[in-house]
């Protein structure tokens, strides 16, 4: 499965992984997209948040990592944010989201 939202919020859903790709901003207009995911049958497969192209995220980006982790019952094994910049890496670990996710 594919979806593209707006051009700014992109999901490839495979086997063995899922990716949530962030294109430059996140906005709360956003947040129905976790509703199209649903949880692994296979406990190892990988739901990775790509913030590689990302530029922006604020509460309501967090928010929205929060309720993907819920919505596909995440844990730090099988949940992965690859990319981020040093800004929003530092942002991730001073809210300590380095507990509830795999931060490359």
């Amino acid at each position: 499965m594919s979806y593209m939202e707006d051009g700014e919020i992109e999901i490839s859903q495979g086997k063995q992984e899922t990716v949530v790709k962030i294109l430059v901003r996140f906005a709360a207009k956003h947040m129905h997209v976790i509703d199209t995911l649903a949880p692994a049958t296979d406990p190892e497969h990988l739901f990775v948040i790509d913030l590689s192209q990302t530029r922006y995220l604020d509460s309501s980006g967090l928010g929205f990592l929060l309720r993907l982790r819920e919505q596909v019952k995440g844990t730090a094994k099988n949940l992965v944010v690859r990319g981020a910049s040093l800004e929003m890496r530092t942002l991730l670990e001073s809210a300590q989201f380095n507990r509830l996710f795999r931060i490359e």
